[in-house]
């Protein structure tokens, strides 16, 4: 089941047709391991994640069609989908929530 809203509702969310688009933040591996040790001085190893902003799109059934990976220098809070698919992402500066920032992110930097 896919939630639709409308936009004022949901600023994080955008419809393009009958596609969902959703501002997400998500881990993603770095494709190696690290080793870490416990508080009882242990050593474990761990995949390496990093933490990311996404762009995750939706057909209308609800299936999962993709996501593109943005790295803004901005926290992003409101978007908007044009019908080429590129997205107009805008945000807030780092410990500034009276500056708005936008940008515009192409679909070609699919995740």
């Amino acid at each position: 089941m896919v939630a639709m809203f409308p936009s004022l509702s949901c600023p994080v969310c955008s419809s393009v047709g009958s596609d969902v688009y959703v501002l997400l933040m998500g881990h993603f591996a770095f494709g190696h391991e690290i080793r870490l040790r416990t508080q009882a001085r242990k050593v474990i190893s761990q995949q390496a994640t990093g933490t990311a902003n996404f762009v995750a799109h939706f057909q209308g059934d609800g299936t999962y069609a993709g996501a593109v990976r943005h790295d803004l220098p901005f926290n992003p809070q409101q978007l908007g989908v044009f019908p080429n698919g590129d997205f107009l992402i805008a945000g807030a500066a780092p410990g500034r929530t009276s500056l708005a920032w936008p940008s515009l992110v192409p679909t070609d930097n699919s995740a």
